[in-house]
């Protein structure tokens, strides 16, 4: 004969376990498409560690797909709920850690939801189950800091144009957030800002500007001179000059 399951140490019964998996069935529902959601219209976006979009759609859809299939799954009379809820954090755990991965760390508040997952093991699953489960989301946290530290640039990045591109704003605004993230300063040059009357009006510099932590001229032997003295004094604190000069209170 096989040997029953012993179940005895999960912290709730059975009644209890199936109410909270169904919960958390509904709220990982929700989660996941909120994610692809958030993904899709670009408010959650790549990391330097994996920019890859088919792995993330991959990932996105796999995830939603599981938590349609956990959220049927308590509902079947013969379901063990002690079961669902192990496997359902574990897949929690793995995908969350991806996609933490994925875009960007920390940076991407995915970190909550991590926590969220650890605390529903410590009420839904046995100490050593809940604490293996925090071990993974706490290397996860450790391992992406130390990865994306090794991977960020600390050099100066420096772009020379007029800012006057006609193509996609919206995408370069994204790709110059992505930019600034990953290097120690980014230095525009632009060279009509030599000119008093020039203003930063057009789209692509009004894309730009919020993710930049210089603005400088660059039209003559002075500019490059200027260009010179701030490359020789550089800090870790962005550049204000050319915010206090157009009164920019962006980002």
């Amino acid at each position: 004969m096989g040997q029953t399951a012993d179940f005895t140490t999960y912290p709730l019964n059975a009644a209890l376990t199936h109410r909270v998996v169904s919960y958390l069935s509904f709220f990982r529902v929700f989660i996941s498409l909120a994610l692809a959601f958030a993904y899709l219209s670009g408010a959650l976006v790549h990391g330097l560690t994996f920019d890859n979009p088919t792995l993330t759609f991959t990932t996105l859809s796999a995830y939603f797909v599981l938590a349609v299939y956990l959220f049927v799954a308590p509902q079947r009379k013969n379901a063990n709920y002690f079961y669902l809820a192990q496997a359902s954090l574990f897949v929690d755990i793995g995908f969350l850690t991806l996609l933490f991965y994925i875009f960007g760390g920390l940076d991407s508040g995915l970190a909550v939801l991590l926590v969220f997952i650890c605390a529903s093991a410590a009420i839904l699953l046995p100490l050593r189950l809940a604490l293996f489960l925090a071990s993974i989301a706490t290397l996860a946290v450790i391992g992406e800091s130390v990865m994306g530290g090794l991977l960020r640039s600390g050099g100066v990045v420096l772009i020379i144009s007029d800012g006057c591109d006609r193509g996609d704003t919206e995408l370069l605004g994204k790709e110059m957030a992505r930019l600034a993230r990953n290097c120690h300063r980014l230095i525009w040059l632009n060279p009509l800002l030599g000119y008093d009357a020039y203003q930063p009006l057009t789209k692509g510099m009004i894309a730009v500007l919020p993710h930049i932590d210089d603005f400088l001229p660059v039209h003559n032997l002075e500019s490059l001179e200027q260009l010179g003295e701030v490359l020789s004094n550089l800090t870790y604190s962005s550049g204000v000059s050319w915010r206090a000069r157009y009164d920019w209170e962006g980002a």
